[in-house]
């Protein structure tokens, strides 16, 4: 994140602002970016009380950042500080919004994190800050629970709302969260997410960044290649893999078709989207599913072994980005880049 220091900051600060200032600068010199925009604001820091206060070599930091901020411009997003203006952030809100880790909520941490993680060691140069601030504590990933990431999102707002003295803004305001959710989308449908799901992104386009998944699930980003290395389910295998990449995009993985209904009775959506399929492969999705076993050879859950597989050694960035047959990928890194 980049920050700036108003000038009025350093005009007669008290020693509780003082204390602040050092306590933004420490615990964020080495994850985010000080903007010095022009030449009065370099000078008024450095005739600062608190500048002079400073170790040598925290000077020379300051003073490399001059040359820093005319390379980044005046229009990359800054979160500024100010005891005066009204826009701005006081030293209190700063420190609270430069001090904490980037949240990154995920529809099941437990799961989907194996897809996230593909990404980050795939994409090298995207990844590599995101694996940096991963190991530092600068970023954290939890789960949002499906349905309730409403209540987690409440949860984190909650410490704003009672405590508006030091916090007046709106509590979204200090969150610093990403919210990633799949679109549970079962065919393309001019729409972000299903309908059961709408008021749910409302809700997160209200407080949140955030990112809808454009396929139905994480588990529809399995580059085709790695299918290979499920055990056994050969037929349901050999059908999948004849389908369209839209068809695949949209496929329920877990369930295949429902086993009570004839096709000609599923929603017309579905229809209309596998309507060119063989009855043969018709068959085998209605009475078939992926299965995996335990070593003691009883059947293991779907949800828990699928996302495994993007821990395989044969996922690469190129595999990945054929089966997303898009950037979004990309898009996804990058925002977790931006808002570090």
């Amino acid at each position: 994140m980049t920050y700036s220091f108003s000038n009025d900051i350093f005009q007669n600060p008290n020693e509780k602002h003082l204390d602040l200032i050092d306590k933004i600068w420490h615990t964020s010199k080495d994850r985010h970016f000080l903007f010095i925009g022009d030449a009065e604001n370099y000078n008024i820091i450095k005739d600062s009380a608190w500048y002079s206060y400073l170790r040598k070599s925290n000077k020379e930091e300051i003073d490399n950042q001059v040359v820093a901020s005319f390379n980044i411009g005046r229009n990359k997003k800054k979160l500024h500080i100010s005891n005066q203006e009204t826009t701005a952030f006081s030293l209190i809100e700063a420190y609270e919004m430069l001090n904490k880790p980037l949240t990154v909520i995920l529809e099941n941490m437990d799961y989907d994190r194996y897809f996230i993680d593909a990404l980050v060691r795939s994409f090298k140069e995207l990844g590599a800050k995101i694996k940096k601030y991963y190991d530092n504590g600068w970023l954290i990933y939890i789960n949002g629970g499906g349905s309730n990431i409403v209540s987690v999102i409440n949860g984190l707002k909650d410490r704003f709302e009672k405590n508006k003295s030091d916090f007046p803004k709106e509590s979204r305001t200090y969150l610093r969260t990403l919210i990633i959710i799949d679109s549970d989308k079962r065919f393309p449908i001019n729409q972000e997410v299903t309908d059961d799901k709408m008021t749910t992104l409302s809700i997160i386009k209200q407080n949140s960044d955030y990112h809808v998944m454009l396929k139905r699930e994480i588990e529809n980003y399995l580059p085709d290649g790695i299918f290979n290395e499920i055990v056994g389910n050969d037929d349901f295998k050999r059908a999948y893999l004849k389908l369209k990449p839209v068809q695949k995009d949209f496929f329920d993985l877990e369930k295949g078709f429902p086993y009570d209904k004839n096709f000609d009775k599923l929603e017309e959506g579905i229809r209309s989207l596998y309507n060119d399929i063989s009855e043969a492969d018709i068959k085998t999705f209605r009475k078939e599913s992926i299965q995996f076993f335990k070593i003691d050879g009883k059947r293991d859950n779907f949800k828990a072994r699928f996302p495994m597989l993007f821990e395989s050694k044969n996922i690469t960035r190129k595999n990945l980005e054929a089966r997303a047959n898009s950037n979004e990928l990309e898009i996804i890194l990058q925002k977790i880049n931006d808002l570090l």
